[in-house]
């Protein structure tokens, strides 16, 4: 028996992250936890939920996934 992957995904475009979720949740084994629409709220959720895996956009307003990612490497 496998766990479950849990994954948050960050991306300013509601329909893209629909889009995402939806593929990634046929999977048995991975859970989407949480959603975010910048960088700056998917720190605060990576942070409170501890996901498996993130799924950033690299341009995205506040804070850009790759700003998030450097931010999250040094915490």
């Amino acid at each position: 028996m496998s766990e479950t992957i849990q994954v948050i995904l960050a991306d300013d475009h509601a329909v893209v992250r629909a889009g995402i979720r939806q593929f990634l949740e046929q999977a048995d084994d991975i859970e989407v936890v949480a959603e975010a629409d910048d960088g700056e709220a998917a720190k605060t959720l990576i942070a409170a939920h501890q996901p498996d895996v993130a799924v950033l956009d690299i341009q995205m307003p506040e804070m850009d996934g790759l700003e998030a990612t450097r931010h999250l490497r040094v915490e």
